[in-house]
C-alpha cells in the first residue's frame, strides 16, 4: 500500500480507459444527487455519470438533459432484494449496495469506477484521482491525517476509530482480479452486517488495503473535506475562486455529511465542536452556497418523497422490533437465502401477529413493545395474562403512532377476542389484581391468576376443531428444522422439503436455529416465516429438542392442527423423555420401520415411516471432486468408513472396519487404502488412540479428521470405491443409502434401520449377535441392546471388491434412484393420511330406491360437505 500527498497541479496521464462515477440516491436525496452530478459535470466532465435511484419503481426521470444516466434498483442485480430492505433500515440498505454498483459498472465494460456519496459537492477537477488510478487498483481517503483536538468536543479520535480508518463516501477502483475478489467479500459481508455496530459499510474498508495489495491512500487535504477533518485542514474561500484548504491546496470536494439544509448554521448533526466554537466565515459561506444549490434543485419537493421500500408505510416497525427480528434464526435464514415468496412485508406482518415467546397471550409485536418501551409494562402488567384490553386500547389510541408502527398493525385480534364468561372472569380478576400491593406478593398473584386463566383458555382451545380444507385443496405445511446443522437431523428436514416440493404441497421451511451457512444443502431451500394459516406442522426436532422448539415457536401449540414429529433412534429401547414429548404431537414419523416400532410401542402414537429423501441432483451436481486429489485417492481402490465420535464410536465401529481390512489385506499395496473419516475424536480420545495404535504400521490406512462441508463429503463418496459400515445400530444409515444410490458397493451390518432398504442383492451383509452396551455414552445407556458385528464376515467381501476393482468394476457411477422413489411414495401416502384429518366428514343422506318387488328401501349415501 502506498500513501502520497497530492499537489495542486499533478500531471494527468492520458488514457483510453473508460471512466465512470456513480452515486446511490433514494427519492428524498434526488436534489443532493443533482447537486453532486451538476458540480462534477462542471469541474470534471470526463467521467461518465450514473445514478442508481433506490426505489420500488423507476419513478419519473430526474437526471435528464445529459446530467447523468438514471438507473433503477433492479440494475444492481441484487440476489436478495426484498429481504435486504426488510433486514435493514433504508439508510443501512443503501450503504450495503455500494459493491453492487461497482460490480454493475465493471460488467458494463468500465475499467475505472468511482463512487461518491450523494451529499458531496465537487469544487475542482479530480486530477489526483485519475493519476492515482492509472497506477493503482484501489483508492481510499482517510478520515484523519492528524489527531483531533483533545477538547472534549465531538467527534473524537475514539469515535473516528469506531467509524473506521477510511471514509465510505469516496472509493475508487480499477477492474482487476484483486478488486473483484474484494467486492465478492464486501458483498457477502454487507449482506447482513451493514449495521451501526460496524459503522455500516465503512469500518469494513479497513480491510481494503490488506486484501488489495495495489491500494493507495490519497492524503491530499482537498479530498473528502468534512466536519471530522476540518479542524486540521482549515478552509478559505475567495469569491470567484475554488475554496482552498491546508497548504493553500484547492478543495476537490466537500462532504456535507449529516448536514440539514433547514439548519444551515449547523455543520453536521454529528459535530459539536463547531457548534460550540462557532462556524468560520468560509465554512458558513460554503454551507449557505450548498443550501442555495439544493434549493435550486428542488430540495423542498424532493425531501417529501419516500423510498417506499421494505418495512415502510403501513408495514413500518420501530427499531427495537427490527433488532429483535435480526436475532431470530427464521428471519436470519430468510435474509441470507433471499425471499422468494409473495410480498415479504406481509409475511413479516403475519409473523409478528403470532404469539409472543415471553407472553404467548399477546402477539409478538405487542409483546416486544411491552418489554422495550419504558414504563409500558408498569402501566399495563400484561405479564399477569390480564390487562390485554387496556393495552389494546392504548395501542389503538396513541401507541401505534408514537411507537413507530405502521397503520396495518391491528390493536385487536385473537388476543382480545373473548366470550362472555372470559370477559367477566377477566374483569373480576383485574379488579382483584389492582388491589394487590408489594412487588413479591404482586408477582405471586400474577402467577396464580395467569395459571387459572390459561387453564380455562387451554381447555376451551382444545374444543376447537382443526382447520379444514376442501377435497381438492392441498394443505399448507410448516416444516420446522435445524436446516443449517451438519447432522442427519438437518438432512432429514432438507429431505422433507425436497419431498414436498416434488409432490407439489405448499409449504414453508422455518429455520429454528442459527448455524454455519457454508453450504450444508441449504442453498436449495426457500426459507420462510411461520404463519397462522398453516394446516400441518412437521417438526424435525428430536424428543429432547422439542421443548425448546415449542418454547421458541409458541404458535405451534396455540391453535389446533395436526402436529407431526420426525424422530430417529438407534436402539430397541425407547429413549428417556420420548413418551412425555409425544404428548405434544398427533403422529411420529420415522426414517425406518426399526424406529417406528420402537416409538410406536413406547408412546402409543400413530407412527409412519418416511425414508430420508436424498438430494440426487446435488449429489451429482455439487460434489467437490477436488478432495480426491487432495487426499491422494485418485487411481486407488478406496474403502471408506465414517464415524462421529460424539455419537459413540462403538456404534459405528471404525476399529472393527480396520481389523477387517488388515485381515483381508495383510500387506499394504500402493493401489489400495482404507480411509477413516472421523469427526470430533476428542469425544473419545482413548478409542482414537487404539485406532492409531493398530494402524501405526499400515501406510495404506489414512485418517481424515476434518468436519468437511457437504459438497466435499459428497466428493469423498464419489472418490471412494466402497463403504464399510460395521455398525452396531443405525436409525436409517444415510451414508449407506447415498452409496447405494450412487451404485457403489456397500459392506454393512444386517441390523438396524438400514435393513429397510439393504438386501442380499444390493448389499454385502455382515452377521451379528445382540449384546448389551458395555458402558454409558451420552444418550446410550449401559445394558441396552444393540448388535455386535461379526466383522470376520466382512473380510471376503473386501477381498472380492478389490478383485472386482482390479478387473475394472466399480470405477464408474451407476446411479440408482429406487430409494428416493420409494421415499417419495412414503411421503405421499403419509401426507394423504394427514389430509383426511383436515377434510370435512362426509354427510350421510337417505336415498330412497325402489326394489324389484316394488317396495321402497332407504340407503345411506355419503356426500362430502361443501
Amino acid at each position: 500500500m502506498e500513501a502520497i500527498r497530492g499537489g495542486e497541479s499533478s500531471p494527468m496521464r492520458e488514457t483510453r480507459k473508460r471512466h465512470a462515477v456513480f452515486t446511490l440516491a433514494t427519492p428524498d436525496r434526488i436534489a443532493h444527487a443533482r447537486v453532486l452530478l451538476t458540480s462534477l459535470a462542471r469541474h470534471d466532465p470526463s467521467w461518465e455519470r450514473h445514478v442508481f435511484v433506490i426505489n420500488r419503481d423507476d419513478g419519473p426521470p430526474a437526471f435528464s438533459g445529459g446530467l447523468a444516466i438514471q438507473r433503477s434498483l433492479q440494475d444492481l442485480n441484487l440476489p436478495d432484494l426484498p429481504s435486504r430492505f426488510a433486514w435493514y433500515e433504508i439508510f443501512e440498505a443503501v450503504n450495503s449496495l455500494k459493491p453492487y454498483g461497482f460490480r454493475r459498472l465493471f460488467a458494463d465494460g468500465f475499467d475505472v469506477v468511482l463512487y461518491l456519496d450523494a451529499d458531496i459537492k465537487v469544487y475542482s477537477e479530480l486530477l489526483e484521482v485519475r493519476e492515482a488510478l492509472s497506477q493503482h487498483a484501489l483508492l481510499l481517503t482517510p478520515h484523519l491525517t492528524h489527531p483531533l483536538p483533545p477538547d472534549g468536543l465531538l467527534p473524537t479520535d475514539a469515535i473516528i476509530r469506531h467509524s473506521g480508518s477510511f471514509n465510505g463516501g469516496f472509493l475508487a477502483m480499477r477492474n482487476t482480479p484483486e478488486t473483484r475478489s474484494f467486492l465478492d467479500w464486501w458483498e457477502r459481508t454487507l449482506a447482513l452486517d451493514c449495521l451501526p455496530s460496524s459503522c455500516h459499510d465503512q469500518a469494513w474498508l479497513n480491510y481494503a488495503p490488506c486484501f488489495v495489495s495495489d491500494s493507495m491512500v490519497l492524503r491530499h487535504p482537498g479530498y473528502n473535506l468534512a466536519y471530522w477533518n476540518l479542524p486540521h485542514r482549515g478552509l478559505s474561500w475567495v469569491e470567484g475562486e475554488a475554496p482552498r484548504c491546508a497548504g493553500g491546496l484547492p478543495v476537490r470536494f466537500f462532504h456535507f455529511s449529516a448536514f440539514d439544509w433547514r439548519k444551515p448554521e449547523v455543520l453536521s448533526g454529528w459535530d459539536t465542536r463547531f457548534r460550540a466554537l462557532g462556524l468560520p466565515p468560509a465554512v458558513s459561506a460554503l454551507l449557505q452556497d450548498y443550501v442555495l444549490s439544493l434549493r435550486s434543485e428542488g430540495i423542498e419537493q424532493w425531501s417529501q418523497a419516500g423510498a417506499r421500500l421494505g418495512l415502510a408505510d403501513g408495514h413500518a416497525i420501530p427499531g427495537f422490533l427490527r433488532d429483535w427480528l435480526r436475532q431470530e434464526p427464521a428471519f436470519q435464514a430468510v435474509a441470507r437465502a433471499g425471499w422468494q415468496g409473495g410480498p415479504i412485508e406481509e409475511a413479516i406482518g403475519e409473523f409478528l401477529l403470532l404469539p409472543d415467546r415471553a407472553y404467548p397471550w399477546l402477539p409478538t409485536f405487542l409483546g416486544r413493545a411491552l418489554d422495550s418501551i419504558p414504563g409500558l409494562r408498569q402501566t399495563f402488567p400484561c405479564e399477569s395474562g390480564f390487562f390485554l384490553q387496556d393495552l389494546a386500547s392504548w395501542f389503538e389510541s396513541v401507541g401505534c403512532r408514537d411507537a413507530g408502527f405502521g397503520s396495518l398493525f391491528p390493536s385487536h385480534g385473537w388476543w382480545t377476542r373473548e366470550c362472555g364468561w372470559e370477559k367477566h372472569l377477566r374483569r373480576g380478576l383485574e379488579r382483584w389484581l389492582r388491589r394487590r400491593r408489594g412487588l413479591a406478593r404482586r408477582q405471586a398473584y400474577f402467577r396464580l391468576a395467569r395459571t387459572l386463566r390459561n387453564r380455562l383458555l387451554e381447555k376451551n382451545r382444545k374444543k376447537e376443531p382443526p382447520p379444514q380444507i376442501s377435497i381438492d385443496e392441498k394443505p399448507l405445511i410448516h416444516v420446522y428444522g435445524y436446516f443449517l446443522k451438519p447432522i442427519g437431523l438437518a438432512e432429514a428436514a432438507r429431505g422433507t422439503v425436497r419431498a414436498l416440493q416434488r409432490l407439489g404441497y405448499p409449504h414453508r421451511a422455518i429455520c429454528v436455529q442459527a448455524g454455519d451457512w457454508s453450504g450444508e444443502g441449504a442453498s436449495s431451500i426457500r426459507f420462510s416465516l411461520p404463519t397462522r394459516r398453516a394446516h400441518i406442522d412437521l417438526l424435525h426436532a428430536q424428543w429432547y429438542l422439542l421443548p425448546d422448539l415449542l418454547k421458541q415457536h409458541p404458535e405451534i401449540l396455540h391453535w389446533p392442527k395436526p402436529r407431526v414429529a420426525f424422530w430417529a433412534w438407534e436402539l430397541l429401547e425407547a429413549p428417556p423423555g420420548a413418551r412425555e414429548a409425544s404428548a405434544h404431537v398427533e403422529e411420529i414419523w420415522c426414517p425406518s420401520e426399526f424406529n417406528a416400532k420402537v416409538f410406536g410401542q413406547a408412546t402409543g402414537k400413530t407412527t409412519r415411516v418416511a425414508w430420508h429423501n436424498l438430494d440426487l441432483e446435488s449429489m451429482a451436481r455439487d460434489a467437490d471432486l477436488s478432495i480426491a486429489e487432495e487426499l491422494g485417492l485418485a487411481g486407488k481402490c478406496v474403502f471408506l468408513t465414517a464415524a462421529d465420535f460424539l455419537s459413540d464410536p462403538e456404534r459405528k465401529n471404525p476399529l472393527l472396519a480396520l481389523r477387517a481390512y488388515v485381515q483381508a489385506f495383510p500387506k499394504p499395496a500402493e493401489d489400495r487404502l482404507l480411509l477413516l473419516k472421523l469427526t470430533d475424536v476428542e469425544g473419545d480420545a482413548d478409542y482414537f488412540e487404539r485406532l492409531r495404535s493398530e494402524a501405526a504400521r499400515r501406510p495404506d490406512v489414512r485418517f481424515c479428521r476434518l468436519r468437511i462441508p457437504r459438497a466435499r463429503m459428497l466428493g469423498l463418496l464419489h472418490a471412494s470405491t466402497a463403504l464399510v459400515s460395521l455398525h452396531s445400530s443405525e436409525g436409517f444409515g444415510l451414508p449407506i443409502a447415498e452409496m447405494l444410490s450412487l451404485g457403489k458397493p456397500v459392506v454393512a451390518t444386517a441390523y438396524g434401520g438400514n435393513m429397510d432398504y439393504c438386501t442380499a442383492e444390493n448389499t454385502r451383509l455382515v452377521g451379528y449377535r445382540v449384546v448389551p452396551i458395555a458402558r454409558d455414552f451420552r444418550v446410550y445407556r449401559k445394558g441396552a441392546l444393540w448388535a455386535e458385528p461379526l466383522w470376520e464376515e466382512a473380510v471376503p467381501y473386501l477381498q472380492a471388491i478389490y478383485q472386482e476393482w482390479l478387473q475394472g468394476d466399480h470405477r464408474k457411477l451407476r446411479p440408482n434412484a429406487w430409494i428416493n422413489d420409494r421415499s417419495f411414495a412414503m411421503y405421499a401416502e403419509n401426507l394423504r393420511a394427514l389430509e383426511r384429518l383436515l377434510q370435512p366428514a362426509p354427510i350421510e343422506i337417505q336415498s330412497r330406491t325402489m326394489s324389484a318387488t316394488g317396495s321402497a328401501s332407504a340407503t345411506a349415501v355419503p356426500v362430502s360437505a361443501p
